[in-house]
């Protein structure tokens, strides 16, 4: 009897230490969690909103858009806003001009000559306008496809009428923007306002959503004052834990929520618990019949698998069970170790989101503060070019347009390392439809020109499906593989571009002949900031795979130094 009980008292436990291990480290992370993805949110929300006050500045010194304006010169207006709405991913590019009319809308051309002066965002605008002379204005207003971020620049000038001329640039706060950032941050969103949901990646019908909407007005003034309600609302008691707080920037009681779903935090906690009370059954069971007998072998590791736990609830995480046998303390301790990997991986998934977060913010920061200087280095290059072509001998002299095309050219350079940045910084958004990706690499072709010294191979399956993609998004990404292959082979080589189809799946490879790439670099390379090229950004590979995960496909590498190296996409099929 006593050494049965040895064997028992030891399992149940571990049973319960285990038990109380999964609920302190899983429940202690979904509540501290949530205050951190709100705060990350907020600061994408705000980084996306920044570029777009540097592209209203840039609107107001240039003389051709009141004129465009005030000659209804429809094609400098489309030219204008289509650069403008392509260059910050833009869903809203209007421009109005001084009597209060819609003169061009990239969103709704129909409503060009529509008069927008009953709009109280407008009348916002004009107020700060006339008594601040604000020239920007940033706010929120209800169209009808939806709740919209927008900000308006008002024009200098006479631009056709007695008020002055803007342009609005904004996108939507609608459902696909939450589920958007939710592809980089794992959670629930809500916007709402009282009495009133605008946008959620939650099921309509969901209870939470119902529950936002019958808030009582002192519950609401609770959340107004910065009050945790949560658990007065018996949040706990549901599926999700959250927080909530204002949306920035302030433009009016518009709150952000964040959920985080216990079930699917949990659910590695509940797995453990089934086995561990399988395991611990039958480890008495057998303990009843052959206790004499197993005593010995079971007692000790036993004890080694408690002083394990004990130091992983002191702190000590990485703290792993030994598995040395293939009986039930051996599974026991695989299924523990199993269960601290999947609690490690989760925590290290929430390191990596906050360090993107942060490098998001420091590239958005630096690509802004590039834009304005180099766009005076453009404008002024290009007015030397104006004055040179009116003198003569300026004009005959190779040493002057010499050194003119190497500032153009370096300019331009440091252009696309500012819109790296920049595109980096943003959040990833994607315009699915269903597509071929042979048009897709046909148009590579047609913007990257393959040297004379490397031999282009297409071996493409003739019945390769169609997948839901962004045809822009999926260009850049090959436009970057094709070109690094390129890089990579200098002194000449095979690029190949093999497509293919498996398991449901389409299929694309890009394989080069060139130097390759050393086996500790390989775990790198996706890294923002990372490079082996001695001028490279290191956010090229970084966006690719942004772009990739958007689309629930998956990027793998090979790669063997001297013979070369083969990216491997794939994407579900239609």
């Amino acid at each position: 009897m006593s050494v049965t009980l040895c064997v028992v008292l030891p399992l149940g436990a571990f049973t319960l230490l285990s038990n109380r291990i999964a609920t302190h480290l899983l429940q202690s992370e979904l509540e501290k969690g949530a205050q951190k993805i709100l705060n990350e949110t907020n600061n994408l929300v705000q980084n996306k909103i920044d570029p777009i006050f540097s592209y209203g500045f840039l609107a107001i010194s240039n003389p051709v858009l009141p004129m465009a304006i005030r000659t209804k010169n429809g094609k400098i207006l489309e030219s204008v806003s289509s650069s403008i709405r392509k260059g910050l991913n833009l869903e809203i590019v209007e421009v109005i001009d001084g009597s209060g009319k819609i003169v061009y809308s990239e969103e709704n051309p129909e409503q060009v000559g529509f008069n927008r002066l009953e709009s109280h965002f407008i009348q916002r605008i004009l107020l700060n306008y006339a008594e601040k002379r604000s020239l920007s204005t940033v706010g929120i207003e209800k169209r009808v496809q939806g709740l919209a971020i927008q900000i308006a620049t008002v024009l200098p000038g006479e631009v056709g009428g007695s008020l002055p001329g803007m342009m609005l640039m904004g996108f939507y706060l609608d459902d696909n923007f939450f589920r958007g950032i939710q592809a980089i941050i794992d959670g629930e969103f809500v916007l709402f306002s009282k009495n009133e949901v605008y946008a959620s990646t939650l099921p309509r019908k969901d209870p939470v959503l119902d529950l936002v909407r019958g808030w009582t007005d002192k519950e609401w003034d609770a959340l107004q004052e910065g009050q945790r309600i949560l658990p007065e609302l018996g949040w706990f008691n549901t599926h999700y834990v959250g927080a909530f707080t204002k949306m920035k920037p302030d433009v009016g009681h518009l709150y952000l929520g964040v959920l985080v779903s216990k079930e699917k935090v949990l659910e590695v906690q509940k797995q453990t618990k089934k086995y561990i009370v399988l395991s611990g059954s039958g480890g008495i069971l057998l303990a009843l019949c052959l206790s004499l007998f197993f005593s010995g072998r079971l007692i000790a590791p036993l004890k080694r698998l408690t002083v394990v736990i004990e130091k992983v609830m002191s702190g000590d995480v990485n703290a792993r069970a030994e598995d040395t046998s293939n009986d039930e303390v051996g599974f026991l301790a695989r299924t523990f170790n199993a269960m601290m990997n999947q609690i490690k991986d989760a925590e290290d998934r929430l390191v990596r989101s906050e360090r993107l977060a942060a490098i998001g913010q420091l590239a958005s920061g630096v690509g802004h503060e590039l834009r304005n200087p180099l766009a005076a280095i453009k404008n002024a290059i290009y007015y030397i070019r104006s004055v040179v072509k009116k003198d003569p001998h300026l004009q005959t002299n190779e040493p002057v347009q010499r050194m003119m095309d190497i500032a153009d050219n370096e300019i331009d350079a440091t252009v696309k390392i500012s819109n790296d940045l920049l595109e980096f910084s943003r959040m990833m958004r994607i315009n699915p439809m269903k597509i071929s990706i042979y048009s897709v690499l046909d148009s590579v072709f047609t913007v990257i020109s393959i040297p004379s010294s490397i031999n282009l191979e297409r071996n493409f399956a003739p019945d390769l499906p169609t997948i839901n993609a962004d045809p822009e998004r999926l260009r850049q990404v090959f436009i970057n593989l094709v070109q690094n292959g390129i890089d990579a082979m200098p002194e000449g080589g095979t690029l190949e571009i093999q497509t293919s189809h498996e398991d449901g799946t389409a299929q694309v490879s890009v394989r080069d002949t060139g130097c390759g790439i050393k086996e500790e670099d390989l775990k790198k390379i996706f890294e923002p900031l990372f490079s082996t090229k001695p001028k490279g950004t290191g956010l090229g590979l970084a966006i690719v795979q942004g772009i990739i995960e958007a689309h629930k496909a998956t990027i793998a590498v090979k790669s063997t130094v001297g013979q070369g190296t083969e990216f491997t996409l794939r994407f579900p099929a239609t």
